[in-house]
């Protein structure tokens, strides 16, 4: 299973339990790199509604939705609007940065 959380470094912080967590500011989002042709996508009102099927569709698994998301410089799904056009990374180019990454 391919997950951001694998390429996120632990949090300096502990609570009082001694835990650590994953420390999302650490996501290495900008070392990503297109070597492939991304798909383009143009949103449908359904896409936006239900993005994990759209995300699914193309890759097989919604596990990439946030990645998706945060290559396009949106922060969540509910930023998402009908019209407007996504990138979608070819799935090697998403194998091969995880695998730089972890």
């Amino acid at each position: 299973m391919k997950s951001m959380y694998l390429t996120i470094k632990a949090s300096d912080q502990v609570d009082t339990f001694g835990n650590q967590y994953p420390d999302i500011m650490t996501f290495p989002v900008n070392s990503f790199r297109y070597y492939n042709n991304p798909l383009v996508v143009t949103l449908t009102s359904a896409d936006c509604f239900r993005f994990d099927l759209l995300v699914y569709a193309y890759y097989k698994t919604s596990d990439y939705t946030d990645l998706i998301l945060w290559l396009n410089n949106l922060s969540s799904v509910h930023d998402l609007v009908a019209g407007n056009e996504l990138t979608l990374p070819d799935p090697d180019d998403i194998t091969k940065f995880y695998l730089t990454n972890v």
